[in-house]
């Protein structure tokens, strides 16, 4: 991870997700500079959507008919399985 030249957030790869820009290093590049690297984030990091599949199935697997049953067995709050569900589906 970098911090992106154009809008000074982290980003990877080719293309900045927070501006859009393609080649974020480019600015940095162009003052004879090398991209600075981003810090690492602040606060737990996001699961990605194949691992809160993962743990839906696990819910489901283990019988969880409900949105609450499901959170008890996964060891989260109903808002997360909630959330999680939003988020994975669309």
């Amino acid at each position: 991870m970098i911090v992106c030249g154009w809008c000074a957030r982290p980003a990877s790869g080719d293309r900045c997700a927070a501006c859009g820009h393609a080649d974020p290093a480019r600015p940095w590049l162009q003052r004879g500079q090398q991209p600075p690297e981003a810090p690492p984030a602040a606060g737990r990091p996001s699961l990605s959507d194949a691992e809160i599949r993962r743990r839906l199935d696990a819910a489901r697997a283990a019988g969880a008919a409900t949105v609450e049953q499901a959170a008890e067995a996964i060891g989260v709050d109903p808002r997360t399985v909630r959330r999680w569900r939003a988020r994975v589906s669309a």
